[in-house]
């Protein structure tokens, strides 16, 4: 939690879209993909706190048995800075329900990665299970959490997993 004169910026690109076919569903990667921070929308002299890249996507099934099933490293370019590879500082995993399919959620910190705050984030190399599935999906996230004077005092606190939230009766 982070308490004081601060506020926090959310932002995230798809790692996968709908590709040429016929269809609706996800087929392609879009890697990299690139997320904006705009400079108008963080206070002059902030300061950034703590910020995080998030991944999470449909990956293959194994029931969440074997933490190798999923892809806790990506290369991550933050802004004005370089590429460089991240390793995930906690993965989650749901079985979603699905006999077909797991879903993940990882989470690294990347503080001392980031330099400016706005600006463009890139990530790739996130190996998604990207099949034409209808529930198939790949998307990025940049959180950052920044300080700045003339800011209202509050109180942000940051949750991560991953639930599943399934049923097989009709509501």
């Amino acid at each position: 939690t982070w308490s004081g004169p601060v506020d926090f910026f959310a932002t995230g690109a798809p790692l996968a879209v709908d590709g040429p076919d016929s269809g609706t569903n996800v087929d392609l990667y879009n890697q990299p993909a690139t997320a904006n921070v705009d400079p108008a929308l963080i206070p002059v002299g902030a300061g950034l706190a703590d910020g995080y890249l998030y991944w999470v996507g449909s990956v293959s099934n194994n029931d969440c048995a074997d933490a190798s099933n999923l892809d806790s490293d990506l290369l991550f370019t933050p802004p004005g800075g370089s590429q460089v590879t991240v390793t995930a500082d906690e993965c989650f995993c749901s079985a979603a329900g699905a006999a077909s399919y797991d879903i993940q959620m990882c989470r690294a910190d990347v503080t001392s990665l980031i330099g400016t705050i706005a600006g463009d984030s890139t990530v790739e190399g996130f190996a998604a299970l990207i099949a034409n599935g209808s529930t198939n999906n790949a998307s990025f996230s940049v959180v950052l959490v920044f300080v700045a004077d003339g800011l209202p005092p509050r109180r942000i606190g940051r949750y991560d997993g991953v639930q599943t939230m399934y049923t097989s009766t009709p509501a």
